[in-house]
């Protein structure tokens, strides 16, 4: 909101992100939603408002946490969402998404902004098939959970960057955090999800309800989108 001065003078500015209850609302910063509960077809729409639909290349709609997912084979299936300014995350970010993986073995993307990984979420990494996130701020380390992930159920992955530090949410759970700060890459390469075409990995089993802020939201508004479908 912006306060006003003499002479139509700006003599403050603040950013509000403000919820309202109520069914099909959205938290403040949501720039990309997508539920699958499309028809059919290739397109994956967005339910934010801020139009990054994705087309899907091989996946097959399934039976998700929530009405239909999207099945991926593991071999090269993937979604792309072209790159827009909303998607270019600087100061802050969440990335989220319920995951049913048919493997937990190696390095399995669920959401990849590339080229080579400016922002990332992995089901699985190739050391002890933990979990793990990122954002390329200087340098890209990976911030690692501690376990791997069950392979026979949903499981709930957040990952935020508040501008102070990155953590890693699992079913609403810390599970990970460190001290990091700095303004995030950005690039004109695409979003993916389920896979990387720049890194040629690729998630295997299903993904649902995948959302992204350009901000880092708090716990508690983590665990409310756990409960709550995309709308």
């Amino acid at each position: 909101m912006t306060a006003t001065g003499p002479a139509g003078s700006n003599s403050k500015t603040q950013t509000s992100y403000i919820t309202v209850a109520g069914a099909g609302t959205k938290t403040g910063g949501l720039v990309a939603a997508y539920n699958f509960e499309e028809a059919s077809g290739t397109t994956a729409l967005d339910t934010s408002g801020q139009g990054n639909q994705g087309t899907i290349s091989g996946s097959t709609r399934i039976a998700g946490k929530y009405g239909k997912a999207l099945s991926f084979d593991g071999v090269d299936d993937l979604v792309t969402v072209n790159d827009s300014a909303s998607l270019d995350l600087t100061t802050g970010m969440t990335l989220e998404a319920w995951v049913y993986p048919s493997t937990n073995e190696g390095w399995k993307p669920v959401i990849v902004k590339e080229i080579d990984s400016l922002y990332y979420l992995y089901a699985s990494t190739a050391f002890g098939n933990a979990p793990a996130m990122g954002a390329k701020i200087g340098s890209y380390p990976l911030l690692y959970g501690d376990t791997a992930l069950p392979g026979n159920g949903w499981t709930h992955l957040a990952a935020t960057y508040d501008g102070t530090a990155e953590r890693l949410y699992l079913n609403g759970t810390l599970v990970a955090q460190r001290s990091v700060s700095g303004t995030m890459e950005i690039s004109a390469n695409p979003l993916r999800i389920g896979g990387s075409s720049h890194w040629g990995e690729y998630f295997s089993g299903r993904i649902d309800d995948v959302r992204i802020y350009n901000r880092a939201l708090t716990l508690s508004e983590i665990q409310t989108d756990m409960n709550t479908p995309v709308k």
